[in-house]
């Protein structure tokens, strides 16, 4: 995944489709990128890929920070600024209120509920979600992070543990354990969440609750406590690993429920951060290592589009909107 053909086109003040033009003006940066550096959102149905894409590049520290008009962000989850891997989400809100998290914004919201740059890996493509389960592999590598098993929850983290052991089988030629949490039950003729199946003991079960979870909702999350002994009994460390931290609800209700049987956490790994740009979480008093791919800003919608909350996009760079596929501008270097 190195060495980019990545291009430097042209500085430019002038507008472009999919960011606001009453934030000029920005000094802005465009690079040509070849378009297998880009994962697409699936969303997008109907558009022709060409071989290159050319983007703009604005600096995440301008203010006022460009208003978004297209449904999609586009983010790098590469290792690099240079070694980079474009990564398109879509916009959808949360149970996260305006008026709480950025009040300054409540006038000029027009929906109550925070929006987020939403990955969802069962809307990728198998080659995608093999890509980012590369990437983290190599991030965990990076802070000295190897020979552990996988756990998740469920119902979008299997698929991207999947593309890590495919990777691991692969590149590495080794196989390394998954497993994930299941979601609870409602308990027939009660209000109570309950074991999802009937050989799930109870005692194998945490709540949790996420910021992606419907407003007011319990969840309840259950690891088969024969897996759980086993895990114990083979003193199997594992990697606690979401496709997005958003509030920590599900990673830290995952942790707390190993903190809390025996299992041993060595690290904590999400594609997305919506949360402190830190490389440490504390759970319950515990340090673990953070290892994550991209710091993501969450966003209010407003009648221009999706504006970014500043504070929230601490540790990301630069902001990315994908202005022509094809080739590049003229003036290309």
């Amino acid at each position: 995944m190195s060495n980019p053909e990545l291009r430097s086109t042209r500085d430019s003040r002038d507008a472009v489709a999919g960011v606001d033009s009453q934030q000029d003006p920005l000094v802005r940066r465009e690079i040509a990128v070849p378009t297998v550096r880009i994962l697409h959102h699936f969303l997008r149905d109907g558009e022709p890929f060409t071989d290159v894409s050319t983007l703009q590049v604005i600096p995440a520290d301008l203010l006022p920070p460009p208003t978004f008009t297209s449904d999609f962000y586009l983010t790098n989850i590469g290792p690099s600024e240079e070694d980079p891997t474009f990564l398109e989400l879509r916009f959808e809100p949360s149970n996260l209120e305006v008026a709480r998290i950025a009040p300054e914004l409540a006038p000029i919201a027009t929906d109550r509920y925070i929006y987020l740059c939403l990955l969802m890996t069962n809307e990728r493509y198998e080659d995608e979600l093999v890509a980012q389960g590369r990437l983290l592999i190599k991030a965990l590598e990076r802070r000295g992070i190897t020979d552990y098993a996988l756990l998740t929850a469920d119902a979008l983290g299997p698929r991207l543990t999947q593309a890590m052991q495919t990777v691991f089988r692969t590149e590495y030629v080794r196989r390394v354990y998954a497993t994930s949490f299941q979601k609870g039950r409602v308990q027939a003729g009660t209000a109570l969440i309950g074991p999802p199946k009937n050989w799930v003991d109870e005692s194998a079960g945490t709540e949790v609750r996420s910021g992606t979870s419907k407003s007011g909702s319990v969840q309840k999350i259950y690891l088969d406590q024969k897996i759980r002994d086993k895990l114990i009994a083979l003193g199997k460390e594992v990697v606690v690993l979401d496709d997005a931290r958003l509030t920590g609800g599900t990673i830290e209700s995952m942790v707390r429920h190993c903190q809390q049987c025996g299992i041993k956490v060595k690290a904590v790994a999400s594609v997305l951060n919506e949360t402190e740009p830190t490389d440490t979480v504390t759970i319950n008093g515990q340090d673990y290592p953070f290892v994550w791919l991209t710091k993501l800003p969450l966003m209010v919608k407003t009648k221009d589009g999706y504006r970014p909350i500043q504070g929230t996009y601490q540790g990301l760079r630069y902001f990315y909107v994908e202005t022509q596929r094809g080739s590049a501008p003229a003036g290309s270097e």
